[in-house]
């Protein structure tokens, strides 16, 4: 019954094979004793030829299970190594798209950084000025009538918009991305007073107002010189809590390497 059963698993071509190779044996035989004139008995010849055949189909049926084995396996190892070989190619489409957003991610967000260090800059030097108006019109005893401050508003649409990828460029520097910006507002913001400021007060507030929007303007910078050290292979000059104390001493200093000096000058104009 074994057999019979790795018959059936044999492939169709092997089965003609086999029966091809049964027939001609039959025919064989039949012409062998047709040439002589030996007498044999049916049942011995019945049983001779049976015993043959099965003998040649059990031979048959043996090898043709050992070949189909070894192509099945055969087959399965071929299988397994298409299988690992696009694997490979899907996680390199991978991290290539990664890459690319990546890169251009960081490159809108720099963009963002540079723009907003510019407005910063304004920023400051407005809230300067109101507060020496403010500090002019005390000296010269001109009567206050200010009741509200209002401060300047600032749009970070790239930002906002890729919150959720902000993890494409690493805890690090995407934790000093997210500080820096996350001071923007687009709405509307104004100090109200119930009764009139005296220019002393207008000159505090004004004067705090510039200073938070010159460390503000230093934070910008620092960030995006992190993104340009990534964008150019530069060594990083740290993170924003790393070199706070040094940059709001002054005592702090980025890198010599080639070309950093002339980013740093144009990120600072506001250029990116």
């Amino acid at each position: 019954m074994r057999y019979f059963n790795h018959l059936k698993r044999l492939p169709i071509s092997l089965k003609v094979a086999l029966l091809s190779t049964l027939v001609i044996f039959a025919l064989n035989v039949a012409w062998a004793l047709s040439q002589t004139a030996w007498k044999l008995d049916p049942g011995t010849a019945t049983l001779a030829g049976a015993v043959i055949g099965l003998a040649i189909i059990g031979q048959q049926t043996r090898r043709g299970f050992i070949n189909l084995v070894k192509s099945q396996n055969n087959q399965a190892e071929l299988d397994r190594a298409a299988r690992l070989h696009a694997a490979e190619l899907e996680e390199q489409a991978a991290a290539k798209t990664i890459k690319a957003d990546r890169i251009n991610l960081l490159a809108a967000l720099r963009s963002e950084i540079v723009g907003l260090l510019a407005a910063a800059h304004t920023a400051t030097n407005t809230s300067a000025r109101f507060a020496e108006i403010a500090d002019a019109l005390a000296k010269n005893n001109m009567p206050a009538t200010t009741k509200t401050i209002t401060y300047p508003t600032f749009d970070a649409p790239i930002y906002l918009a890729n919150l959720t990828r902000i993890g494409l460029i690493g805890p690090s520097l995407g934790g000093d991305v997210v500080k820096v910006l996350s001071r923007t507002r687009n709405k509307k913001s104004d100090l109200t007073s119930d009764g009139v400021i005296p220019h002393s007060g207008v000159k505090m507030l004004y004067e705090a107002s510039a200073e938070s929007f010159k460390n503000w303007a230093d934070d910008l910078l620092h960030v995006a010189m992190r993104i340009r050290s990534v964008e150019e292979g530069w060594p990083d000059p740290g993170t924003l809590a790393e070199t706070h104390d040094a940059r709001r001493a002054g005592t702090f200093a980025y890198t010599q390497a080639p070309g950093y000096a002339e980013a740093l000058a144009k990120e600072a104009d506001g250029h990116p």
